[in-house]
């Protein structure tokens, strides 16, 4: 039977998951903390409420008028830039709880590079989900075309 892999990257330095539980991650994304709801994050949270409660954006999920939004709503229109291994990008809080990229994506651009950079020739390469852009980005920092 084939062995499984867990691809976790501990590369990153301006992100940090620093708590889950309760249905909400706590994270750092560069110097800000922010508090996102994850429906799967249901165990208890390790942290005390004091680790939360120093949280500059938290994300509420509404219905209604007042709907979904950050508190405070400014931190929608602040952006600021990140890097994950010499990958500079901003991160831009939208109004739909996402930071304009997925920090759990990083061991997808490190098996890229790897498999790039071992590739011992010129490579192309199509991203048919560039969402975010960066896994294009990590392909491009390894040679690729």
């Amino acid at each position: 039977m084939p062995k499984l892999e867990l691809m976790v990257s501990d590369r990153w330095i301006d992100y940090e998951l620093l708590d889950s539980g309760g249905g909400s991650k706590l994270e750092r994304f560069g110097s800000v903390v922010a508090i996102r709801p994850d429906a799967k994050a249901f165990w208890k949270r390790s942290l005390k409420d004091e680790a939360w409660d120093r949280a500059q954006a938290v994300f509420e999920e509404g219905a209604g008028e007042g709907g979904s939004h950050w508190t405070p709503k400014s931190i929608v229109d602040r952006r600021w830039t990140m890097a994950y291994e010499g990958l500079k990008f901003y991160v831009q809080p939208t109004p739909f709880r996402h930071m304009g990229f997925f920090p759990e994506q990083a061991n997808h651009w490190d098996w890229m590079r790897r498999i790039l950079g071992a590739a011992g020739r010129e490579t192309k390469v199509l991203n048919l989900y560039g969402y975010t852009g960066l896994a294009t980005l990590a392909a491009a920092a390894a040679g690729a075309a």
